[in-house]
This record gives C-alpha cells, structure tokens and sequence, in this order.
C-alpha cells in the first residue's frame, strides 16, 4: 500500500498496531492490489462471497441464504471479478470459506488470531500472515494435511482464536473492516502445511462429548445389532434404492452419504449447535430414516413394511460402512442404543413423513447436477411439470375442466411431478383469480364453437409467454431459484416436444402460450408446435 507504512511485529510476532491503513487513507486501486496479491499466493483459484450490508459479514446473512443453495451459489463470484469489484466499483469486501470443495478451498485452512499474545502466529508454521482490519489480530493461512478440524480455542488458550477448516470463512486482504480498517498482507509467503500435530491440545476439536461408554463400538454392540439384520432383507431394499436412484439421482446421492454417516446435502443443518464441526448424530438418523420410509412407501410397500426395510438398511449401513463410524469420527448411535431407541427413532422418523415434503427432497438438484443440465439444454422432471403447471393454469385450463383444488393438488404430484403444500397452492390459485391473463383486445380470448365455455361459462385465455416464465420464477423461488431463461428454454423445449403451443400476435413484441388441447387464437400471425409451424386452416 502506497499511502501507509506496513505495520512493523515485534520479537514474539504480534503487530505493534502502527501506521493501521483505513478506508480513509486507503484507496480502491491500493486495496484491489491487496486483494490480487492475496489470490497470486493461492494454489487454487477461490470462488468468493461478497460482504453484505455489514462489513465483514458474507452477503447471505443479510438475505437469510443457506450456504449451499443453489442461490448462494450464484452470488459466489471468480477472484478476478472481486479484484474488478473493489477498483471499479469500490466493493466493501470479500469473504473466503474455507474447506469447501464447491468453492475450490477444499485444500484451505486458517487461524484466526483474537489475541495474539496469547498465541503469536510464530507459535505455528511460516506461513502467508494477513493483519485484521481491527488492527489487533491476524489471520494466518494454510494447507490442511488433511487432519486439520474447525475448533475454538480453550483452556489456558480460551480466547486466542479458532481454526477454520471447514464452512467457515475470513475476510480476505483489501477488504473493510467495520472499524473502517483494510486487512492487508504483512509477510507474503508460499502456504505452509499445518497439521493436527502442530496444535496445541487447546486448539483441537473435543473428540466427542459423548460418555466414556460412547466412545467406540464394542464387538457385543456390533453382535447385538447384527443378530437382527436379515440380508435377504436387505437386498430387498438395496433394489428399491436402486429404482429409486433412476430417478431421483441428486436425492440418492445426498441419502447415500447420510448412510454413510455424513451430511449429504445438509451440511451445517445436520451440525451440533454446541460444536459446529461435528454431526447431530440423532438428526442425522431422524432424516435418514424418514427419507428411507418414504422411498419404500413410494415402492408400494406397506407401512409396516417400510419400517422394517428402513431398520434394516440403516442396521446394514452402520455396521459395514466407515467401521461403524460417522465420518467426523464418532460411533454411530443407532449401533451404540438399545433396540428401545431404535424403536423409537423409527417411530419419530414415520410420524415426520410428509408426503409433500418427500417430494421436495426428491426433486432437489445438486449445483453440479443443476450445472449439466443446464449445459445439455437437459431439464429435471420437476422443472419441466412446474412449467406445464403453470401453462394450463394461466390458460384456465383447470377451470374449464371444473378442477377442485383438491384435485389440482392431486395433478401436481401425478400428473406434473410437482410438490406444493396445500396452504401455497391456495395462495396461487388466488392470485390467479384476481390477475387473469385478460386483455381489452377481444381477439385474445376468442371462444366461438367451444362447448366447454358454453357450459361452464369460464373463458379461455391465452397468456403471454413472458407472463409464464415470471410466474414459473415466482414459484419456484421457493425451492431451487432457478431463472427466467432456464424456464425460457424449457418451454422451448416442451412446444418442440408438442406439450404446449406457441402463437405469435405482434413480431418481437407480443407471443402467446397455451396447452394444444386449446384451440389456436384466430389473429395470430402464425403458430408454432412440434418444432414446426402449424399449416393455417
């Protein structure tokens, strides 16, 4: 930086706290060149969150976004757009997440020093040092050997810090600290590796708080559980999972790994509020289970059935994957409990089942997944349903043919492959019927010879197609946030495939959508279905 001296460290590595650069005297260009030397001493190429409102605090905090939606996801930005930010736009700052392979930092780690006196950064391996934007503490940054866990430091050490291996993020140079101070590079150094070795006791997670008995899976516990799996029950499942896998592959994928004993998909959902970094390991059991009813419910089995094939699967699981293990390293409850917990615990998972919300859990899409589909012009069978919904809704489809919403929820599941609550099936029904697709140019709804309208007396419409596609957006906000041009292509796509109809009235300004039973509007300039234009009668 060119407008303040660096800060000088004394003999035991803690900032003298001279010469602090602030936003003051600080300018964009000199904090934007903080920022590309920080991301130059990187082996990786880091996808960055941009500050919200409050400095230092990511962008998602302030919209209440999980960190692994698909919509924080898309806020991420490359390094060199962050550089570009700050000159250009005098971005406040960036946050970097560190262990977080979707991010490209699963290599990362860092300690945060709070109180440098307390632990100096000379106590642990030369590495690239960053000051604080409060001046008064650094951030050291590090390869994880791979042993590297979150902890907070305790005991004699309470205070001094944490290590941040995982989900967890620092501010990167160049940015603003709510002090109005810039963080910034003070030793420039190629990343040194840090290992489990190179803590002190203080600063390593607690293994596990569970009670000595916890501790590990003994040999009468495995043989215990194992006396009550039958595998020929379990190859039973094994096949529902795999027919189940065909079509729901990014749900299989985050079960999968749940049985495993990880998270799947849920990541900090599934933490101990106590110790972030390790698993809720009576969560983790509850959605596995749930999740697994609802699969062999959906097979046709019956309740009773599916609970037994749900106990069974899990019991197979826990005693052959990972040494009985979860993948943070602790025994598996449902190995370690009786059979009364696991009675239990099935029990819970049976009365949580929604069938509604399992639907929800197997229409999700992994970002990379969501990416290949988008890159193959290949949409999910719930994208493509909530399309088609929505066109025969805004065409008045249902009305025509006399639909209750009880039947129009039923559809949703059957017919489109789509989940919504009844309460937010009302809502948009209502919304419908207080903003048809009308308009004062009687050409639109032309409904001459059509025996339906005469009977019911509703009246056909005919709606916009940009009407469509912000209506798909608004509903499915809720769930995955995916945007107007994905569902532009996908209604391309389903008129190419002949599920819907598309009609020109005015050249580049004015196309209508409407399912093909419709009749086609008599002023229209052409028609378009099947990839093809329809040959005028």
């Amino acid at each position: 930086m060119n407008k303040s001296e660096p800060q000088t460290v004394n003999d035991t590595g803690v900032s003298t706290g001279q010469h602090h650069p602030t936003i003051n005297n600080t300018t964009a260009e000199e904090r934007a060149d903080q920022l590309e030397q920080f991301l130059n001493l990187l082996p990786c190429d880091p996808l960055l969150m941009p500050f919200g409102q409050q400095p230092k605090d990511p962008v998602i905090k302030d919209r209440g976004i999980k960190l692994d939606s698909r919509k924080a996801h898309n806020l991420l930005v490359t390094g060199g757009e962050a550089v570009e930010q700050i000159r250009q736009n005098n971005a406040d700052g960036f946050c970097l997440y560190l262990g977080k392979e979707s991010h490209n930092t699963e290599r990362l780690a860092a300690f945060d020093h709070d109180d440098p006196e307390l632990f100096p950064p000379d106590r642990l391996p030369k590495t690239l040092l960053i000051v604080s934007g409060s001046g008064t503490g650094f951030h050291q940054l590090f390869i994880n050997s791979g042993n590297v866990s979150n902890a907070t430091a305790k005991g004699d050490l309470k205070g001094a810090g944490s290590i941040r291996a995982h989900n967890w993020y620092i501010a990167t140079p160049g940015s603003v600290h709510q002090s109005e101070g810039i963080y910034y590079i003070k030793e420039a150094r190629e990343l040194a590796k840090l290992s489990t070795s190179d803590l002190p006791p203080e600063l390593q997670p607690t293994t596990t708080s569970t009670s000595p008995d916890e501790s590990s899976v003994t040999e009468d516990e495995i043989n215990e559980l194992s006396d009550r799996v039958n595998e020929t029950v379990v190859e039973k499942t094994k096949n529902h999972l795999r027919q189940f896998q065909n079509d729901n592959p990014a749900a299989i994928k985050c079960l999968m790994d749940r049985l495993n004993g990880g998270r799947g998909d849920y990541a900090d959902e599934l933490s101990r509020q106590e110790e972030p970094n390790k698993i809720d390991r009576d969560l983790q059991e509850k959605t596995v289970l749930t999740h697994l009813y609802g699969i062999f419910r959906q097979a046709g089995e019956s309740k009773k059935q599916s609970k037994q094939f749900a106990y069974q699967i899990l019991s197979h699981y826990c005693l052959n994957s990972n040494n009985g293990y979860t993948k943070d390293g602790a025994p598996r409850k449902w190995t370690k409990r009786n059979e009364k917990y696991r009675r239990k615990q099935l029990n819970y998972a049976v009365k949580q089942y929604d069938r509604v919300e399992f639907n929800r859990f197997c229409n999700q899409s992994s970002d990379v997944e969501s990416h290949r589909k988008h890159s193959t012009n290949e949409y999910s069978e719930p994208t493509r349903g909530l399309s088609r919904f929505i066109v025969h809704l805004r065409s008045n489809f249902f009305q025509l043919h006399g639909c209750s919403q009880e039947q129009i929820h039923q559809l949703l599941l059957e017919d489109y492959n789509y989940s919504m609550n009844s309460a937010e099936l009302k809502t948009l029904l209502a919304r419908h019927d207080n903003k048809p697709p009308i308009s004062s140019h009687p050409m639109y709804n032309d409904t001459t010879g059509l025996s339906v309208v005469q009977k019911t007396g509703d009246k056909m419409f005919y709606p916009k197609k940009s009407d469509v596609k912000q209506w798909c957006v608004d509903v499915d906000a809720t769930y995955k946030g995916n945007s107007e041009e994905s569902f532009d292509r996908c209604l391309t796509t389903l008129q190419k495939e002949g599920y819907v109809c598309v009609a020109q009235i005015e050249s580049g300004k004015d196309y209508r959508i409407y399912p093909y039973a419709h009749p086609d509007p008599p002023q229209a300039d052409w028609v378009r279905v099947g990839g093809k234009r329809k040959k005028r009668e």
